[in-house]
Formats: structure tokens, sequence, C-alpha cells
């Protein structure tokens, strides 16, 4: 007999491909994460040319001033792979799906 196991299931120190609140640094205050940062970004988004097709270069460096305005003293770097960058993207699309269309 071959044993076998699900396919998602995942095996003692795989990582997980979607991020998560926990990947972002632990030195925040995560009441500032969810009530300004993100909200502050997704504003920005809304007020881009196309908000469906916003540069994700530029995306990354507002990013980046918004972090160090609300967290100065917690030092990171925003890159796209990087797990605020999706969290925050995911949020964005999150809010087009149930909002708008």
């Amino acid at each position: 007999m071959v044993e076998t196991k699900p396919k998602n299931l995942k095996t003692a120190g795989e990582s997980s491909k979607r991020p998560k609140n926990g990947d972002i640094p632990s030195d925040i205050d995560f009441q500032m994460w969810c009530r300004v940062f993100v909200p502050t970004f997704m504003r920005w988004v809304s007020q881009q040319s196309n908000p469906f097709e916003h540069n994700p270069k530029l995306g990354c460096k507002t990013m980046q001033k918004i972090w160090d305005a609300l967290f100065p003293d917690v030092p990171y770097m925003i890159i796209q792979s990087g797990p605020v960058y999706a969290l925050v993207s995911h949020h964005f699309y999150i809010f087009i799906l149930y909002f708008i269309l």
C-alpha cells in the first residue's frame, strides 16, 4: 500500500504562497496598518488616471513613503515581490471586486 498526501497539505518547512499579516514586520502597530496604511495606499491608487493599471514600481515607491511616514522606527524596504506589497494589493483587488464589479 502506498501512502499519499493531499495536494494542498503543506509539509513541515514549506511556506504558504500567499502572504499573511504575520509576514509583515511585527514591530509595527497593526491597527495603524489596517486603518491607515492600507486605506492610504488604496486612496492613492484610486486617484491614478487608471487605477486598474497602476505602475507597480511607482506603487512600491508610494508605499515606501507611506511606510516611512507611519513607521519611522521600523526600517523596511517595500518591493513588488514582498509581503507588504502583496497584502496591500490583495486588499485593493478585494475592494474592487466587492464594491465596483
